[in-house]
């Protein structure tokens, strides 16, 4: 557990000469471990918001492990709130020491015990966040975002690129707005969440122009192929490697690391040239053994005999449109009644998967 929790709790203030200079001050010391975890929440989501627009190849390294810190400190945060054991792995010398680090921690009283005690791990609080607070802050795809791109600012000293950075923080930026709405004080002042929904949007504003770029009409020539009935076999490799990427980005190389989701695909009309495409999804509330099952076991796992498929990202073999999942998620912002279809919840039982199976199993799953 860090220094910051064990001893005074005194959490540093911000540098006055960010943009966000407005802000109250964070010097005063937390009396509980809540307070001190939503402080460095705070303190980390500010820093790492300030230091955005840096060019210097270590504060944007440090913008990356911020990011991810401060998700990781929220979700425990509202887990604290609700118990203080709910984000505890005791593991001491002796049975007694676990009893009493335990109840030091569930009488929110804090001393040599605690260096017994080492908190959960950031996937575990987002799922006990899910499971027990019933919120959800952000996607779990979004949260692996987040994480990897800390791990590796961390271990290899490596920064994402801009885009990417950007997105992770707009993750940030949206899961304390949710967190604000449903559970968590809002210690940031008006002018400062202000200042972080306008970034959101802009942002938004830039993947939606990325991704209206993709879906305007390719040209005549390359129509009058297709509808000719020439489908390329360069464009069906491109159409799968793209969503082999996909899946490996938003899912991981080990799908025995996950449980819940694993990746599948469905057939889905292409909106630019009204063929047939190829939607990447994820199925959530499912969960597998060592052996990672197919789609049709885990729908006969499931207690309603069926599963939930969230369209992730999309590629068409005919016209060569692909879209990422933030993509689509600048589109669902705009209202797109096209990308809002692929993205929610598409039910398949197990008849209905028998009658369509897949039309291409990603890499992941073979």
């Amino acid at each position: 557990m860090p220094d910051w929790v064990r001893s005074s709790y005194e959490i540093r203030g911000v540098d006055k000469g960010d943009n966000l200079s407005d802000k109250p001050a964070m010097n005063d010391k937390p009396a509980t471990l809540a307070t001190a975890l939503l402080h460095a929440a705070h303190e980390n989501a500010r820093t790492a918001f300030s230091g955005k627009d840096s060019k210097a190849f270590h504060s944007r390294l440090q913008a990356a492990v911020q990011v991810g810190s401060s998700i990781e400190y929220l979700l425990k945060f509202l887990l604290v709130s609700e118990s203080p054991l709910l984000v505890a792995e005791v593991r001491p010398s002796n049975v007694k020491s676990a009893i009493q680090a335990r109840i030091a921690l569930s009488r929110d009283f804090y001393g040599s015990h605690l260096a017994d005690v080492k908190s959960c791990s950031v996937d575990d609080a987002f799922l006990m966040v899910q499971e027990v607070l019933g919120l959800r802050l952000l996607r779990q795809t979004e949260l692996l975002a987040v994480t990897r791109a800390r791990n590796a600012a961390i271990h290899l000293a490596v920064v994402p690129d801009s885009g990417e950075q950007e997105d992770n923080l707009c993750t940030m930026i949206s899961a304390f707005e949710y967190a604000f709405r449903n559970r968590l004080p809002a210690i940031f002042s008006m002018s400062e969440r202000e200042v972080m929904r306008r970034y959101v949007e802009r942002r938004m504003e830039v993947r939606y122009e990325a991704a209206e770029e993709k879906v305007r009409p390719a040209k005549k020539e390359a129509f009058g192929q297709i509808d000719a009935g020439i489908l390329s076999e360069r464009m069906i490799a491109r159409q799968r490697d793209f969503l082999d990427s996909q899946a490996e980005h938003i899912f991981g190389a080990d799908m025995r690391l996950w449980n819940g989701e694993f990746p599948t695909t469905r057939n889905f009309v292409c909106m630019r040239c009204g063929r047939q495409g190829i939607a990447l999804c994820w199925a959530e509330g499912v969960s597998f053994d060592e052996h990672t099952p197919g789609p049709r076991e885990i729908i006969e796992e499931d207690g309603d005999g069926g599963v939930g498929l969230y369209g992730m990202a999309f590629a068409c073999s005919w016209c060569g449109l692909t879209l990422t999942s933030n993509e689509l998620l600048a589109l669902d912002s705009k209202k797109d009644p096209w990308a809002a279809s692929l993205m929610e919840p598409h039910p398949m039982t197990e008849e209905q998967y028998v009658a369509e199976p897949e039309p291409y199993t990603v890499k992941l799953l073979q």
